[in-house]
């Protein structure tokens, strides 16, 4: 049973088909009492969820996954609650709030786990650009994306969000070649699913505010997988 949850999240899934797979790997983890994999699915699915804007029920699973990582009271599994619920309060709590997301994720960092590193950063990052820092921001962004750098499915998010740093600095044009390198990693990878959408997203806005057409565009930079034409 845990196989075949594990199989039903194929990194080469649209975003949707991965939420319904992941919601059906919890369930059926959750059948078998495997607490341990049961938290990794349900942090997935919330992660999905998440990229096709239902923050809502995001955060209250994830609040759930916290408690449940403090119940069994295992490092990683806190570290990796703590680095997710971060990563969705940065980008949705009202910015009177972000004093939870910021040390949540500065607590991840202390961890020194590599896989959560750059979305640790990533939080930080988000976060400075809403209170108005943006080259701290870049900093930030830069550092998650270089920790990033060796686990792909994890970085859709933070590329584009220092491209969307970059374009409120101005700086567009910096940010396209950013966006052109990534969106073709991840057409050489075959990897969709989590952060795509946003990654995609974020490269034709670089396009539109730098003016600026690049020499030969990403296949179907407007289209997802899984869908039809833009």
């Amino acid at each position: 049973m845990g196989r075949r949850a594990t199989i039903s999240t194929g990194s080469k899934r649209p975003p949707w088909a991965c939420m319904l797979s992941a919601a059906e790997g919890k369930r059926l983890l959750g059948m078998a009492g495997e607490q341990r994999n049961h938290f990794i699915f349900c942090t997935y699915y919330v992660k999905v969820l998440q990229d096709l804007g239902d923050r809502a029920t995001a955060e209250v699973e994830l609040r759930n996954n916290f408690a449940v990582a403090e119940r069994l009271n295992e490092p990683f599994l806190l570290a990796y609650a703590k680095t997710f619920l971060a990563w969705l309060l940065a980008g949705s709590a009202p910015t009177a709030a972000l004093d939870e997301p910021n040390q949540l994720a500065r607590d991840a960092i202390a961890t020194k786990n590599l896989l959560l590193l750059g979305v640790a950063h990533g939080v930080l990052a988000e976060i400075m650009r809403r209170r108005g820092d943006l080259p701290g921001a870049e900093a930030e962004a830069r550092a998650a994306c270089e920790a990033a750098r060796p686990f792909p499915p994890y970085s859709w998010d933070l590329i584009a969000l220092r491209m969307q740093i970059l374009i409120e600095q101005g700086r567009a044009a910096e940010a396209l070649p950013i966006g052109d390198g990534a969106v073709r990693e991840l057409e050489r990878l075959g990897l969709a699913g989590s952060g795509e959408l946003a990654l995609r997203l974020a490269w034709p806005r670089c396009i539109t505010r730098s003016g600026t057409r690049p020499p030969r565009p990403p296949r179907s930079p407007l289209r997802l997988t899984g869908c039809g034409s833009a």
